[in-house]
């Protein structure tokens, strides 16, 4: 059997997330008895998301994966500090309205490339 190259894994792993999450959300409704179990179906391509990346590292050369590391690195520490500043002005301010898990994703993502940029032009 002929196993799926990283990318091809991840790029059908992603689709089918994606078509999962949109048939969760409308069985969901369908069906309210049955709504957790339903909303959770997307998971399971999600662990398979998480394994074509860990895939796809191990593919990398020893000079992409440092590069990598540092930039996952520099978008947790990011994220660490951005998540604690919140809290601590939550704690001041009252509480706030809550961004969603779309945004802290879209902040990951950002943080994420300006570290890719930061190491790629370290090793350059």
């Amino acid at each position: 059997m002929k196993t799926l190259s990283p990318s091809k894994q991840l790029f059908a792993s992603l689709a089918t997330y994606a078509a999962l999450l949109v048939l969760s959300l409308i069985a969901a409704n369908l069906f309210p008895q049955f709504r957790l179990p339903i909303i959770l179906v997307p998971l399971i391509p999600g662990f398979l998301i998480v394994l074509s990346m860990l895939a796809a590292i191990r593919s990398m050369d020893e000079m992409q994966r440092r590069i990598q590391l540092e930039a996952l690195g520099f978008a947790f520490a990011g994220m660490f500090m951005l998540l604690v500043t919140e809290a601590l002005l939550a704690g001041v301010m009252g509480p706030q309205q809550a961004q969603g898990p779309a945004a802290y994703l879209f902040y990951m993502a950002m943080m994420w490339a300006v570290g890719l940029l930061v190491a790629r032009r370290k090793y350059a």
